[in-house]
């Protein structure tokens, strides 16, 4: 009978002690904008989100410039913004909680390189 009851016991603190941690698992958020030199929307970039510890996450830019990732787990992230013909320097991202985070990402003009290739033959 004993044995039974200490089986029992164990089991409600085991039952106990998993409902409290699932408690304690919490997800976090990052919301931002992204605009152009002049400030205005970037429909067409891309964000890319990474984290050493959970990989990499991309997604697109909405048409109002806006993005908006969720369910995030609490660490260091990196947001980048993405589109062809501008740079911007990435964010740093500290996440814990339930907190969100919001990140205003200006996109400026990017270097352009051109090349020429000039060659000459003779001929008779």
């Amino acid at each position: 009978m004993t044995h039974r009851v200490s089986r029992l016991f164990c089991l409600c603190l085991t039952v106990l002690c998993i409902a409290r941690v699932q408690g304690v698992v919490s997800a976090a958020g990052l919301h931002g904008t992204v605009t152009d030199p002049d400030g205005r929307p970037t429909p067409g970039a891309r964000i890319v989100v990474s984290s050493a510890r959970q990989g990499t996450v991309t997604l697109d830019v909405a048409a109002d410039g806006t993005f908006a990732v969720d369910s995030l787990p609490d660490g260091d992230y990196v947001v980048r913004a993405v589109l062809d013909g501008f740079a911007a320097d990435p964010a740093t991202v500290h996440l814990s909680g339930q907190s969100t985070a919001d990140v205003s990402l200006r996109l400026r003009l990017a270097a352009l390189a051109e090349s020429m290739v000039v060659s000459a033959a003779h001929t008779d």
